[in-house]
């Protein structure tokens, strides 16, 4: 409508990666051009994407599988009292397969 909005300029995107070593968070940098793109626009297939270069960039050597947690988050505000607040507005785990193996 005429006055709709989107809100992505203020959105960000958490991570966690989970392997066989435990689960550990990924620092996004506020420069990221693909997070920024998926926090404004989080569609699957960008999803799906994002994680499995996040799962190629910081698996650990010898890990097989992993899953990636993507946070998409807002700022909101209380209503009555205008206290800032984080509004997590999707939230998807991507499971990341084995790297291929060099032959």
């Amino acid at each position: 409508g005429m006055f709709s909005t989107n809100d992505g300029e203020s959105r960000w995107v958490e991570v966690r990666i989970e392997g066989s070593q435990g689960e550990r968070e990924v620092e996004i940098s506020d420069t990221d051009w693909t997070a920024r793109a998926l926090a404004a626009f989080p569609s699957p297939g960008r999803i799906r994407k994002f994680g499995h270069g996040i799962a190629a960039a910081y698996r650990e050597p010898g890990e097989e599988e992993v899953r990636v947690h993507i946070g998409i988050w807002r700022p909101a505000y209380d209503s009555q009292t205008m206290e800032p607040r984080r509004e997590r507005i999707r939230e998807v785990v991507v499971e990341a397969p084995p790297p291929e193996r060099e032959r």
